[in-house]
């Protein structure tokens, strides 16, 4: 039930890993409809579905069970991808919606995908071999058609960097960042862009494709990031309306998601970065909304309660940082929270206890990586 531990020689499989296995395995469907592969829905209570990044999730906790059924979770979307790049927002075995899209998130998932698979891969250094050219020619193609998406058709006059049509669009729905405007240019949106970039260029060097166009967006995107969007009285990245041009500061810990693109950021930035979540970090994890703001709501979905991608994503960028206690920090308090609450869509910050739905696939993917990694780094050190 818990494959992984094959791979990282748990001393104990404990209930909540059995558990979070069993919540995988309750939401896995087989191909029917519009889903052309097995494919793990998000829930079989009511949010029986896939998102086009909650999917990236959870294959990363199937890689080291099955390396191809993880890639399949995180190219599902792609069956249904539009001739311009836009993948849909959600895929389910009788429909496929448009009215959004979800964040280009998997530049990131990749290189974390590829250093599951193997200890010695990294941003900097990945290690493509642990796949087969012909999966590695698939995820080019395609995650290049998505990545010129934003570039083509999401971009204004007001800025270089693309943007968000919605809030739903990033995956952080209703978050106060996108309470003046929701068309909006986003820093987590670039950060994103960034490293997407950056695995398209070392990936195109693999291939021994042009790599020379994803290394100039990734330049371009990264200056457009701290010219426009990094505020350094504040040490704070900024929103901006993508139709007027205006920026302001938000509460919200949308702020804090380009730690995911650490090492092309400044080392100053970094650090003020990492040293301003304290008042985001509760008993039981990061809270999606400063826990002092007026605007925090312990139920208010993306106002607030603490979630899988964001920990995941903070944990990996503030690890990668060199900031490795404050991200073993992050892990163990999501790990305690799940073994006390179980593996609900989200949390409240304050009191742990579960929200929504509370049977969900990528609270219990993102403990399964977390756990794995936990162990690992018990046998072999820092990660």
């Amino acid at each position: 039930m818990c494959s992984w531990n094959h791979h990282t020689a748990l001393a104990e499989v404990t209930a909540t890993d059995r558990l979070g296995a069993y919540v995988m395995w309750t939401s896995t469907v087989r191909p029917a409809g519009f889903l052309n592969s097995e494919a793990v829905l998000m829930s079989k209570l009511w949010m029986n579905k896939v998102w086009s990044w909650d999917n990236c999730i959870n294959g990363l906790a199937l890689v080291r069970y099955d390396v191809n059924l993880a890639l399949d979770q995180i190219l599902l979307p792609f069956h249904r991808i539009t001739p311009e790049g836009r993948l849909p927002d959600s895929v389910a075995r009788n429909e496929v919606l448009f009215d959004y899209t979800k964040p280009p998130v998997y530049g990131w998932t990749l290189f974390k995908l590829l250093g599951l698979l193997d200890g010695q891969s990294s941003e900097s250094h990945p290690v493509f071999t642990t796949l087969g050219t012909a999966r590695l020619t698939e995820i080019y193609e395609k995650v290049s058609l998505f990545t010129d998406f934003w570039y083509k058709h999401r971009k204004t006059t007001a800025s270089v960097l693309p943007y968000y049509s919605h809030g739903n669009d990033s995956g952080w729905d209703n978050s106060t960042a996108y309470d003046q405007q929701t068309v909006c240019v986003s820093p987590d949106l670039a950060a994103f862009l960034i490293v997407q970039c950056d695995f398209l260029g070392k990936l195109a060097v693999h291939l021994r494709h042009d790599w020379v166009k994803w290394t100039s967006l990734r330049h371009q995107t990264l200056q457009g990031l701290l010219q426009e969007l990094w505020n350094d009285e504040e040490g704070k990245f900024m929103f901006k309306d993508a139709l007027s041009g205006r920026t302001w500061l938000s509460t919200s810990l949308l702020q804090f998601l380009p730690l995911i693109a650490a090492r092309h950021l400044p080392q100053t930035i970094v650090d003020r970065l990492a040293n301003n979540l304290t008042p985001y970090l509760s008993e039981w994890g990061l809270a999606t909304e400063r826990l002092d703001s007026k605007l925090y709501e312990p139920d208010g979905y993306w106002r607030g309660p603490i979630w899988a991608p964001s920990t995941l994503m903070l944990e990996s960028g503030l690890r990668s940082a060199g900031y490795q206690d404050l991200a073993d920090d992050i892990s163990d308090r999501y790990l305690r929270l799940c073994a006390h609450n179980g593996f609900a869509e989200n949390y409240n910050a304050k009191t742990g206890k579960g929200n929504r739905d509370l049977s969900y696939t990528w609270a219990a993917s993102a403990y399964l990586v977390l756990r794995s990694e936990q162990e690992t780094r018990k046998k072999t050190g820092p990660m």
